[in-house]
């Protein structure tokens, strides 16, 4: 039998806020519904966590245009992804580059920037 891992729904009160503003993370309050992670996912009800980071690291020996297509392939299939992995539904081009602490790709950059999407120096 799977193993399952049952989840209690907090609730975003004045013990959240203080830990946002402890760890200096901007407030971004997000909910995982019911069957995101498929059927070990016990909660009934969706649950509120404090952000999410999910990200790809190079070192700079990887050329401009390996790490463009990286970044291409990844969010051009990004919904075939999910099929398989379902909690990348909620991935949002706009949050790329979200409490990013380490300088993004040149490549990758490029590929960001041509998406609309900011990225820091």
């Amino acid at each position: 039998m799977p193993m399952q891992y049952p989840c209690q729904t907090p609730k975003p009160n004045q013990s959240i806020r203080r830990l946002i503003n402890q760890s200096q993370l901007d407030g971004k309050i997000k909910q995982i519904m019911p069957g995101t992670w498929g059927d070990n996912q016990m909660n009934a009800e969706p649950v509120n966590v404090i952000g999410e980071f999910t990200g790809l690291v190079s070192n700079d020996m990887m050329s401009d245009e390996v790490a463009y297509n990286i970044a291409k392939a990844f969010w051009e299939t990004k919904d075939d992804l999910a099929t398989i992995a379902p909690f990348a539904a909620s991935f949002a081009i706009e949050d790329a580059t979200f409490g990013i602490i380490n300088a993004v790709h040149p490549g990758s950059a490029k590929y960001l920037e041509e998406q609309g999407v900011a990225v820091p120096e």
